[in-house]
């Protein structure tokens, strides 16, 4: 004998029970995180600045002039150590493939210390003297003429 399944009472299209569930933004966060997603754009916007204006993304941390993008630079790499430790990172992979098309460098050169102390004493020497022509042999701070001429 056949058994005919019981049939399921059919609706209507009209008769659809509305369920709107809320899509999160483009940028794969919700509402109350965009905030932080907006800023991320903007640094990422000045980092692009920076790096036409240099030539590479290696911001100082303390740089003078954006002391927020030199932040920033290094907590994307805090951040990128956190995803490779498989810890919780706001690096998600969009952000990843972004930093890593402008040739965004996950650790520092050994001597990205010495080069942002090096750019700190010559900001303090243009600071007194108005402009940036270290003397290669300058005597209160060899060091920096030295470090000047081959930035040169």
């Amino acid at each position: 004998p056949h058994h005919h399944p019981t049939p399921t009472p059919r609706r209507s299209r009209g008769q659809q029970p509305q369920q709107r569930l809320i899509a999160p933004s483009s940028s794969g966060s919700t509402a109350s995180s965009t905030g932080e997603g907006g800023s991320w754009e903007r640094r990422y916007s000045e980092l692009l600045e920076f790096k036409r204006l240099h030539n590479h993304c290696e911001v100082p941390q303390n740089y003078v002039e954006n002391t927020s993008l030199g932040t920033w630079v290094n907590k994307q790499r805090m951040e990128q150590k956190n995803r490779i430790e498989g810890k919780n990172s706001s690096l998600n992979d969009s952000r990843l493939e972004r930093l890593q098309r402008i040739s965004f460098r996950w650790a520092k050169r050994k001597g990205q210390a010495s080069w942002d102390e090096k750019f700190n004493e010559l900001v303090a020497y243009k600071a007194k003297s108005g402009n940036c022509h270290v003397p290669t042999k300058y005597k209160n701070n060899t060091a920096l003429g030295r470090w000047g001429s081959t930035q040169r």
